[in-house]
C-alpha cells in the first residue's frame, strides 16, 4: 500500500511551478512526518504528482529539465507513485469550471497530453527505482468530457474511443520498451459522461465489446479506474458497489482518492445551513449537488448557482424534501464538519472511511497486490478561512495524514512496514 497527496494543490503551470510546490510544501510535509517518527529519513514519501499539459511536454522532450526534477525527487526521497493527468492547464484559474474537462478525450490533445504524462512518470520511475517491486503506475484521467459537450455535439463519442485505443497502445509500447506498467485509471465525476462508477463499468463494457482480442489484452493491463471518495458520495454509491465495479469489468483499480464532500442533512428544517451551503459557490471549480431521500436520488444539480436557481423555482421542493444533499467541494478529510461546529452543515469524511474500510476488508477487488491512496483536497486556496483549519495549508495536510493513517491503522497497515514473505 502507497499513500501520498496529490500536488494538484499547487497553483503550478510550468516545470518551475511544480518545482516551487515540491519545495514549499512537500518536501516541509516531509520534514515534519519525519519529525514526529512517522517517517524516518530516507524512507521513500509518495506524492501524486500532477503535471501540467506545459510541463508534461516540456519534461517528456527536454532531458535537461527531467534531470532537474528527479534530482528534486531524489535528494528528498520522494516517491512519485502516482500522477493527475486530468486538468490539462490553469487548474486555479478564476472561470475554470467545465472546462476543466477540455480538452476531452474527442481531442488528439489529449492523448498527447497523457503520453506526456506516462513518459515522464516512467522515466522517472526508472530513474529513481524507489520502488521496484510497484506492479503499476497510475495516470488519472477524466471519463470523457462534461455533459454539456456531448449535449452541445461538441464530443464525437466515436473520436473519444479511438483515441482512447491509441493511448492504450502507446502505454503498451512504453511497457515493452521500459518494463514499467502505466494504467490510465479513468476519474467517474457527477455530470461528466461517466456520471458514478457504475455508469463507467457500462460504457467500459461497451468500449472493451468493441475491441479484438488484442486491444482487449492490452486494455485489461493498461486500463482501469480511479475511484473518488468525494464523486461517490455526491452520486450516493454504496462502499460495496463503488469498490467493486472496476473488478466486474476485470481491470485493476488504479488509486483511491481519499477525499471528502460537503453535506446537508434535512435541507427544509436547515435552511441557515443551507445559505452557508450555497455561499460556499465561487468561480474556480464545480460544485455539482445530488439530493436523495429514502437512498434514491431525487434531485440534481451543475452547480451550486444552478441549485440556487433551483431553489427558488418549481424545482424546489425536490430539494428541500430530501434527507441529504451533497455538494462536490472538496474539504479537508479529517473534519466532520466544514465551519461553525454548531451548523448542521457536515461533510462525508463518514463515507470516504467507509469506501475506505471496504477495500481494506476485499483486497480481491483491487485488480493488483497494492493499493494506492491519493489524499486529493485541492480547494485549499478557496475554502473559507473557518474550513481550513489552524495553522498554515502544511499543517491542514498533516492533519490529513493522521486521519488516513489512522483509518489504515486500525485496518492493520503500519507506515514504512514491508509486508513480511
Amino acid at each position: 500500500m502507497r499513500l501520498g497527496y496529490c500536488m494538484n494543490l499547487h497553483p503550478a503551470d510550468s516545470v518551475e511551478g511544480v518545482l516551487q510546490g515540491l519545495a514549499g510544501v512537500t518536501v516541509p510535509v516531509r520534514r515534519r512526518l519525519e519529525e514526529r517518527g512517522i517517517l524516518k529519513p530516507g524512507d521513500p514519501f509518495g506524492v501524486g504528482m500532477y503535471l501540467p499539459a506545459a510541463a508534461a511536454a516540456q519534461l517528456s522532450r527536454d532531458s535537461a529539465q527531467l534531470d532537474v526534477l528527479s534530482a528534486a525527487l531524489e535528494a528528498a526521497a520522494l516517491d512519485p507513485f502516482t500522477f493527475n493527468a486530468f486538468p490539462y492547464g490553469g487548474f486555479h484559474t478564476a472561470g475554470l469550471k467545465r472546462d476543466v474537462f477540455r480538452p476531452t478525450w474527442a481531442e488528439p490533445a489529449r492523448r498527447d497530453y497523457t503520453l506526456d504524462v506516462a513518459r515522464v512518470a516512467v522515466e522517472l520511475a526508472v530513474r529513481l527505482d524507489v520502488q521496484p517491486r510497484a506492479t503499476l503506475l497510475p495516470i488519472s484521467t477524466h471519463a470523457g468530457c462534461h455533459i454539456s459537450h456531448a449535449a452541445d455535439g461538441s464530443f464525437d463519442a466515436e473520436a473519444a474511443d479511438a483515441l482512447l485505443l491509441e493511448t492504450l497502445q502507446g502505454l503498451g509500447r512504453l511497457e515493452q520498451e521500459t518494463g514499467r506498467r502505466v494504467v490510465l485509471s479513468v476519474e467517474p465525476e457527477p455530470r461528466s459522461r461517466a456520471n458514478d462508477t457504475e455508469e463507467w463499468r457500462i460504457r467500459t463494457a461497451a468500449f472493451l465489446e468493441t475491441l479484438g482480442p488484442a486491444d482487449q489484452s492490452l486494455a485489461a493491463v493498461h486500463l482501469g479506474l480511479c475511484l473518488d471518495a468525494c464523486h461517490t458520495a455526491v452520486e450516493f454509491e454504496s462502499p460495496e458497489d463503488a469498490t467493486s465495479n472496476a473488478a466486474r469489468c476485470g481491470l485493476p483499480l488504479g488509486k483511491l482518492q481519499f477525499s471528502s464532500a460537503v453535506e446537508l442533512p434535512n435541507p427544509r428544517r436547515n435552511s441557515a445551513a443551507l445559505q452557508q451551503l450555497l455561499q460556499l459557490d465561487e468561480p474556480v471549480y464545480l460544485h455539482q449537488s445530488t439530493a436523495a431521500r429514502g437512498g434514491a436520488v431525487q434531485a440534481r444539480a451543475g452547480d451550486l448557482s444552478e441549485l440556487a436557481e433551483d431553489l427558488a423555482g418549481p424545482a424546489a421542493d425536490a430539494w428541500l424534501d430530501a434527507d441529504l444533499l451533497r455538494t462536490h467541494f472538496h474539504v479537508p478529510v479529517d473534519l466532520a464538519r466544514p465551519g461553525d461546529p454548531d451548523s448542521a452543515l457536515g461533510t462525508t469524511v463518514h463515507s470516504a472511511d467507509a469506501l475506505l474500510d471496504e477495500l481494506l476488508a476485499h483486497p480481491e477487488r483491487w485488480g493488483t497486490d497494492e493499493l494506492q491512496i491519493e489524499i486529493e483536497t485541492y480547494t485549499w486556496s478557496v475554502l473559507p478561512d473557518s474550513a481550513r483549519g489552524p495553522g498554515t495549508l502544511i499543517d491542514g495536510l498533516l492533519r490529513e495524514y493522521d486521519h488516513v493513517l489512522e483509518r489504515l491503522a486500525a485496518g492493520g497497515f503500519r507506515a514504512g512496514v514491508e509486508p513480511s514473505a
